[in-house]
């Protein structure tokens, strides 16, 4: 079973997401976190929520910029900082609804959740996370001063705010960043994607760790039998927590 669920933000926006029921009353809620310019629809939540749901766990994805709903944010006014804020939220109005919680990001999600709260959730799994924040100008990325802003170019045209841009640059670099990690944490990299590049994250962690690399999965992990590599690999973490 699956609902939409409506979230307050910090700052009266709202958050929606969709929490999908495992078969039998659970006491464990998997929070995911889509990475940029990206969204929650994409097939891999709901294949995941499906994996986990015959597992015993509940599953909540959520928009970071929905748009067209009352009070939802749109990507041009976000930075990552707000993301985090907004991630706590979320964590916030399900810790005491369950047990126990977990969380997955992909890709600029783990940025996202280094920068969030994660004194109430039990470990965590980071999907091929970015570790790359200057955004350097070139072909694919630039500043148009037509619009004010930039603009990504990587098959599609995406429109990227100043600010979102610079609290991106203003990151601490990876192996700092990662230091924030506060709960066990395991990153799943792909090789077309951030490749062994993620395992910078883990050189100051001071939390368990573990590191798995698909040799054969992109960024997204299209490929033939990726998601059930990804999916496994992922609940053996969150088992042992």
């Amino acid at each position: 079973m699956q609902k939409e669920i409506k979230i307050k933000a910090h700052d009266g926006k709202v958050i929606y997401g969709t929490l999908t029921v495992a078969k039998k009353p659970a006491e464990k809620l998997i929070i995911f976190v889509h990475g940029m310019t990206s969204s929650s629809y994409e097939p891999k939540y709901y294949n995941a929520a499906r994996f986990f749901r015959g597992k015993g766990f509940n599953s909540f994805f959520f928009e970071q910029y929905p748009g067209g709903k009352e009070r939802a944010r749109r990507f041009i006014d976000t930075t990552t900082s707000i993301h985090a804020l907004d991630l706590e939220a979320v964590i916030t109005f399900f810790k005491k609804k369950y047990k126990k919680l977990y969380l997955i990001t992909h890709s600029w999600g783990g940025p996202v959740a280094l920068l969030a709260d994660w004194s109430a959730v039990a470990a965590v799994v980071l999907w091929d996370p970015s570790v790359d924040y200057k955004f350097k100008e070139g072909k694919s990325f630039s500043f148009d001063k037509r619009i004010d802003a930039y603009l990504s170019d990587w098959g599609v045209q995406t429109v990227i705010g100043k600010e979102w841009v610079a609290g991106a640059r203003a990151l601490p670099d990876p192996e700092n960043l990662g230091a924030r990690a506060s709960k066990p944490t395991k990153i799943i990299s792909a090789k077309v994607g951030n490749g062994h590049k993620a395992k910078r994250l883990m050189k100051n962690m001071q939390v368990p760790t573990a590191y798995h690399y698909m040799a054969k999965a992109s960024h997204n992990f299209p490929e033939w039998g990726a998601e059930e590599e990804l999916f496994k690999e992922t609940l053996d973490w969150l088992k042992r927590w």
